[in-house]
């Protein structure tokens, strides 16, 4: 693995997965029925339009492993693997203790899909950090871009990138012009246990 420092606070960790892990888990995505991917959309119910409206058209975008338990359990042992990895390596980033929502969810962008920009504190003040670990790179388009931090990165198939959660690290996704981008995604928290 490789750390490479980004700007001052984000951070992109290469090859925190292996090549087989993230066959695995693209893989798993483009073999997922058109039920499975919708289930986090049914799932929001009347709030699905307000959601699209806030980030982009979320249709069959996002795979929630956990909405679909044969998935779940197939994936569950390597995604809750790839989770230590990576906080391990953001606390030691960041010297701080957090923690790492589990990284259930697989996002798809297909041709023209995009994501509209956002800081993920908008969600929780409780959110620290966003996390994207990029499964793979075979695609055009589809850059992170942070247009306060006047920042953009390419994803690198396989690695992890970290950012802060506030506005000044407003994102969002360029639309993907050829190909398709699959990722996983999450935030960390303040470790509040009291282990």
């Amino acid at each position: 693995m490789e750390k490479v420092n980004v700007d001052k606070y984000v951070i992109m960790i290469k090859d925190i997965i292996d090549q087989d892990e993230a066959d695995f888990l693209i893989n798993m995505a483009k073999g997922a029925s058109d039920e499975e991917w919708d289930a986090y959309r049914k799932s929001l119910g009347k709030d699905a339009d307000s959601v699209n409206a806030a980030y982009g058209d979320w249709t069959k975008q996002m795979l929630w492993l956990e909405l679909n338990p044969h998935l779940f359990e197939k994936a569950k042992e390597l995604v809750e693997s790839i989770n230590r990895r990576s906080i391990y390596l953001i606390n030691d980033h960041y010297q701080t203790d957090y923690t790492l929502d589990p990284l259930y969810n697989i996002y798809k962008f297909r041709e023209g899909d995009f994501m509209k920009e956002h800081h993920d504190s908008g969600l929780s003040p409780d959110i620290k950090l966003g996390a994207v670990i990029y499964l793979n790179d075979d695609f055009d388009g589809g850059e992170i871009y942070y247009p306060k931090a006047n920042l953009e990165i390419k994803p690198v198939a396989r690695s992890l990138v970290v950012h802060p959660a506030g506005m000044i690290y407003r994102h969002g996704v360029k639309a993907v012009s050829n190909g398709e981008r699959f990722s996983l995604a999450g935030f960390a928290r303040l470790n509040h246990s009291q282990s």
